[in-house]
């Protein structure tokens, strides 16, 4: 069993990130660590159990009262339309971790970076999900809100962050999501041993 307090996931869009998270808090006992974001609430999501959503004026007064561990910002496209949406982990979520517990989080790879900054490389363990690009694309059309311009701009993103120079040191452990959820989930165990 890994003997670190939190295991990080990154991942590129559609990759399995939220999947993964749900399956080791439900099967194996991991507590989730909640971000907040100001993006649209996907079908299916409940506030406070995927996320804390809020406003941006919300998000901002965070920002000015220093009260986030990291945060980051996706220019994106909503409906056409050029957004920015927020998403950070409050300093307030890990004020009372039990020590006993395994918790989970989900980062891109700069949140990553500033959270092991902050709360220390020993007590993190860094998960990176990879899949092939047809197969993301195929889950992020299943997802919803799907459009070519978007997911172009997404892929091109993806590999400037999750390139080799910017993981570098960073990755403690490689998952492939290419197969079956089964397939997946048996990866998943892994990190239970």
């Amino acid at each position: 069993m890994i003997n670190k307090k939190i295991t990080i996931i990154v991942g590129c869009s559609s990759i399995g990130k939220d999947y993964a998270l749900n399956y080791l808090v439900s099967s194996h006992n991991y507590k989730p660590l909640i971000s907040h974001t100001t993006r649209p609430i996907r079908p299916n999501e409940k506030n406070g159990r995927e996320y804390h959503f809020v406003n941006d004026k919300k998000f901002l007064k965070m920002i000015k009262n220093e009260e986030l561990i990291e945060y980051r910002t996706y220019n994106t496209l909503q409906n056409g339309i050029p957004s920015v949406w927020y998403y950070g982990l409050s300093k307030k979520t890990i004020d009372n971790l039990d020590p006993k517990s395994r918790y989970v989080t989900i980062f891109d790879i700069r949140g990553a970076k500033d959270f092991i900054e902050y709360y220390g490389k020993d007590n993190c363990f860094v998960v990176m999900i990879r899949c092939d690009d047809k197969i993301k694309e195929e889950r992020a059309k299943l997802r919803g809100g799907y459009s070519v311009e978007e997911w172009a701009r997404r892929l091109m993103d993806d590999k400037i962050v999750f390139s080799d120079e910017n993981t570098k040191g960073l990755i403690d452990w490689y998952i492939e999501n290419n197969g079956t959820v089964d397939e997946f989930e048996n990866e998943l165990v892994n990190l239970n041993r």
